[in-house]
């Protein structure tokens, strides 16, 4: 068996290496704490930039729909100006072509598509009754 000293000696050298597995183990724990805090953070960064991503993608959608809209009302009004119809035939078209988005940005001012209660000329004339 061993003597007092000796085990004495062996309970403070175990004690002594339990503290220090014990101190290892909390600053271990810590460092997996932060780790995933951090890996918290970056997704979170990560999935607000993708929102800003889908964002801009969404406004350059719309934008190259407004051109494509743009150029069409341009296309149509410069064909009805050539048949003869003047900027009159060339509201008319535009208001005919156009959906109308119901937004006020980049589409139809509302002057331009007020309904007209009046017949067509080739109608005026016909009985109806």
């Amino acid at each position: 068996c061993l003597g007092r000293r000796e085990h004495a000696s062996l309970l403070r050298a175990l004690v002594d290496e339990a503290m220090a597995t014990d101190a290892v183990r909390g600053v271990l724990a810590k460092r997996q704490e932060d780790a995933a805090d951090a890996a918290a953070g970056l997704r979170a960064d990560m999935a607000e930039e993708r929102k800003k991503i889908r964002e801009l993608d969404e406004t350059a959608k719309e934008a190259k729909k407004r051109k494509r809209e743009d150029e069409l009302a341009a296309q149509q009004a410069r064909a009805a100006e050539a048949a003869g119809g003047g900027a009159d035939g060339a509201k008319k078209s535009k208001a005919a072509g156009e959906p109308h988005n119901g937004g006020g940005s980049g589409g139809i001012d509302e002057e331009e598509v007020a309904p007209s209660f009046e017949l067509p000329e080739e109608w005026q004339g016909e009985d109806t009754g």
